[in-house]
């Protein structure tokens, strides 16, 4: 029995089944109804990066090593951004491939540098230009000539909001022809990732109900829902497909910067350095170096860094940060530095690193970060804190964040460095824990507990089908077996 994995980068059953997306909702709901189907609980935090690697590893990120998509090398001042190298468990289309079953990887996040021979084309994380393997496919596949991995970010700095959202469609579009002029090859496994809602909804304002009644916003997803489509009508018949997300989307109406606290309470400082490439991915060129659109004066940068008066003016009049302005210099971690955030959270939890692995430094971390509260409200804005052997277990433990924490509900973690203020208030979507699954063609026959289940779930299960052992390093298990 052969797999078929459709991934929607950011879907959610509270957005996809939203009545007001109309006809381009339609097939979600049919499969909601018609299918197996369920929650999909992500990791912790909620993040691309970790999530797909926890969906091809079958683990949580303290057994495969990927936390975030930021890894300190060397210190809190220096890290380095993620990759398939990262990964320090064996991925499933990896044993796949020891016993002969060929794989074809569309779009999968962290799968460069690709660990199999077959034909990969990488996505998020990708370090330099060539995202498609092996070398001289397009040869072959025409569609991938035209290829593009990803939207120009550059109109949505300049606002051109609906602009935007058609070269999104683009972008899947090309992704959908690739796809299937690929589907038409020898393949066992095929996986391909639509990460249109996922920008998407981070472009958009409001909630996700003025997300759903947005018309840009309508066609992406009735797009989405037609590729689906298409794989399901031409599933063969010794195949299966599995819908799944790494996490959805969830409305806010409160921001909590834990860097701004942590500089408040002396335990971060920043420091002036030459600016240069953002970094060798193309998460970084194409959605930090292209995503502004204001030029600063260099004195101008070091009087806010130097005045907390004028950088809440700048935030006040400008509603820019000083790291988010072209200039010859930017701000970042100084060698004083103690504590930091320094992946995103993008949800209700973040992740806390520490200079050291102090006791009492990572005491008294915990203890602002709790007595952290809202100054309109007085209401406290973490919940909770837990350090890493709370949340996480395996052999990469030690690489992770010395603390988790969880703001209260209706907020999110914004990990910003210069932001002057330890709160503030706009009403906005961003990740939320839970994705998607269901099994959408070839039906089921067997015994299984549909509803909430893990992305750690989603390795074995795919293993599981294919009849092959579980490692024993495995966090999942697997969700349904097919009989036949």
């Amino acid at each position: 029995m052969r797999a078929i994995v459709v991934g929607i980068d950011g879907g959610g059953w509270n957005f996809l089944l939203d009545s007001a997306l109309a006809d381009s909702g339609r097939v979600f709901r049919e499969v909601s109804s018609d299918s197996p189907s369920g929650d999909l609980i992500s990791t912790v935090p909620p993040v691309t990066g970790p999530a797909w690697v926890s969906f091809a590893t079958g683990c949580n990120p303290g057994e495969h090593g990927c936390f975030g998509f930021l890894m300190p090398a060397g210190g809190l001042t220096e890290t380095s951004p993620i990759n398939s190298k990262n990964i320090s468990r064996p991925t499933f289309y990896e044993i796949l491939e020891k016993v002969g079953k060929k794989s074809i990887l569309i779009n999968l996040p962290c799968s460069y540098p690709p660990r199999i021979p077959g034909v990969v084309i990488t996505g998020l994380m990708t370090s330099g230009d060539r995202y498609i393997f092996p070398g001289g496919i397009e040869d072959e596949y025409r569609t991938l000539r035209k290829y593009r991995p990803f939207p120009d970010q550059g109109l949505m700095a300049r606002r051109k909001t609906a602009e935007h959202l058609e070269d999104i469609r683009d972008v899947e579009e090309r992704r959908f022809r690739c796809a299937r002029e690929l589907f038409e090859s020898s393949w066992d496994f095929f996986f391909v990732l639509f990460s249109g809602l996922d920008w998407a909804l981070h472009s958009s304002s409001g909630g996700l109900r003025e997300a759903s009644e947005n018309a840009g916003i309508r066609r992406i997803v009735g797009d989405i829902g037609r590729y689906l489509n298409w794989f399901v009508e031409n599933c063969p018949p010794d195949a299966y497909l599995l819908l799944v997300s790494d996490h959805g989307f969830t409305d806010y109406n409160r921001t909590f910067y834990p860097n701004a606290l942590l500089r408040e309470r002396g335990l971060l400082d920043l420091t002036e350095r030459e600016r240069g490439i953002e970094g060798p991915h193309r998460m970084y060129r194409e959605y930090s170096s292209r995503s502004l659109n204001l030029g600063v004066p260099r004195p101008f940068v070091s009087l806010l860094r130097k005045s907390p008066r004028l950088m809440n003016l700048a935030f006040k009049t400008l509603e820019l940060s000083p790291v988010q302005v072209k200039s010859k210099t930017r701000l970042v971690l100084s060698g004083d530095t103690r504590a930091a955030c320094i992946s995103p959270g993008m949800s209700r939890y973040g992740t806390v690193y520490l200079s050291e692995n102090d006791g009492s430094l990572l005491g008294r971390v915990r203890e602002e970060l709790l007595a952290a509260r809202d100054p309109s409200t007085g209401e406290e804005m973490v919940d909770r804190v837990w350090t890493r052997d709370e949340i996480y277990h395996g052999r990469s433990l030690g690489l992770g964040p010395h603390l988790v924490i969880r703001v209260r509900e209706g907020c999110w973690v914004n990990n910003d460095l210069t932001f002057p203020r330890t709160t503030s208030t706009e009403r906005e979507v961003n990740h939320g824990l839970l994705g998607i699954y269901a099994l959408v063609a070839n039906g089921y026959a067997g015994n299984a507990d549909f509803g909430r289940a893990s992305i750690e779930d989603v390795a074995p299960t795919v293993l599981a089908n294919y009849s092959l052992p579980l490692p024993g390093w495995l966090d999942g298990r697997p969700i349904f077996r097919l009989k036949g």
